[in-house]
């Protein structure tokens, strides 16, 4: 139900920000786009990340140092998965939208 529709969401928004951020970067005639289409929605595992230490130092009452080691280590994995997966959502719909564009310029 409500993941579904918050995944989805989330999917749509990574293609949208990443097509968005392709466009900009073609009509400046940078054709440099492949890495932007992936590091820009996938700067949600970045902010993922962060907020994981922002939930550790006000949240969490964590008082080993091997636990803590645990804690960042499980999330920069899922930091990392949720960049790659987000980022690889990104540059595909970027790759679709840049054949179609390029497929509908007109010849003379």
């Amino acid at each position: 139900g409500f993941l579904a529709i918050t995944t989805l969401a989330v999917l749509i928004s990574a293609a949208e920000i990443a097509i968005v951020g392709v466009y900009s970067s073609l009509v400046y005639e940078d054709h440099k786009w492949w890495w932007k289409s992936v590091y820009m929605p996938g700067g949600i595992g970045i902010w993922f990340f962060l907020y994981s230490v922002y939930y550790y130092v006000r949240v969490l009452n964590i008082k080993t140092w091997l636990a803590a080691l645990m804690y960042f280590e499980t999330m920069f994995c899922i930091s990392l998965s949720l960049w790659l997966a987000v980022g690889s959502i990104g540059f595909f719909a970027s790759v679709v939208f840049v054949h179609i564009i390029y497929n509908n310029i007109k010849h003379d």
